[in-house]
């Protein structure tokens, strides 16, 4: 009997560690379960984030595309009217570069009508028949607009009246002919440009002229004066120590007045005189 409790003492001892292990080995899977399910709710949030970061990444690229499409399309409408702009500028410099050549045309025209007029009315000679201004197109300059060379030609009167030779009048005049043409010229173009605003200057306009032309020269200027009589702004300032060439001014037109410029004490002095009075006297009235 005492061996047969030993033993089944011996048993329930064994049966008790046996339970004891068990209930280690339980307590252990407990933990490792619990540790496996704090591992899938970290491997659930990394898999969440990974779904939010794809759905982001591609929100992103569909965003950046639709940017990208909407730049593309306001760039190709910009560009469509710049294209446009370009070829409505291209089309009014032509019109404007035709237009600026048919302007130079009718001035040269306007101009030369009126110097070989004036000419004629004031030149006494008999070799010269007419001079006018000659424009030759040279090309374009850097700006891509028509450059143009000026001249100034005088016609020869040959053996018959309509028999004329054109040669450059450069060098090949006399002193009065390059005075007179250049008064000429000047008329000419203050007739052409300057009809709102036209102020004209001459400075001893007389000069190499003989007194034949001198006497045509002031008979034109007064027709100039009268056919400006009306123009406010018309302006007309002779400077010159010709007292037959002043008189025949004053004869011609209604000027009463003008104003004399003297030295003095080595100053510079101007006065303001009447006709009536002896011309060049420094007595004023």
């Amino acid at each position: 009997m005492k061996q047969q409790k030993e033993k089944a003492t011996n048993e329930n001892s064994l049966i008790l560690m046996k339970l004891k292990e068990l209930e280690i080995q339980q307590i252990g899977n407990n933990e490792n379960l619990q540790r496996l399910k704090i591992e899938e709710k970290e491997a659930e949030k990394e898999i969440k984030i990974l779904q939010c970061g794809d759905y982001y990444m591609k929100l992103i690229q569909e965003i950046d595309e639709k940017i990208i499409q909407q730049d593309y399309s306001q760039k190709l409408i910009e560009l469509d009217i710049k294209n446009g702009l370009c070829n409505d500028i291209d089309v009014y410099i032509d019109e404007l570069e035709k237009t600026l050549i048919n302007y130079h045309k009718e001035k040269m025209l306007q101009i030369n009508k009126t110097i070989i007029s004036t000419w004629r009315k004031i030149y006494q000679g008999n070799d010269i028949s007419k001079i006018e201004i000659k424009a030759e197109e040279v090309g374009e300059n850097q700006a891509g607009r028509k450059s143009f060379n000026y001249r100034i030609v005088m016609y020869i009167i040959g053996k018959n009246q309509d028999d004329l030779k054109e040669i450059d009048m450069k060098g090949r005049c006399s002193s009065g002919q390059k005075v007179l043409a250049c008064i000429i010229i000047r008329l000419a173009l203050a007739e052409a440009f300057t009809i709102n605003c036209g102020i004209l200057a001459l400075d001893e306009p007389t000069t190499n002229l003989d007194q034949e032309h001198t006497i045509k020269l002031a008979q034109s200027l007064s027709d100039l004066i009268e056919s400006r009589k009306g123009q406010e702004s018309f302006q007309l300032i002779i400077i010159s120590h010709d007292n037959n060439f002043i008189k025949l001014m004053q004869q011609n037109t209604e000027c009463s007045e003008y104003y004399y410029v003297y030295k003095e004490n080595g100053c510079s002095k101007i006065t303001r005189r009447k006709y009536n009075n002896a011309l060049m006297n420094r007595e004023l009235d």
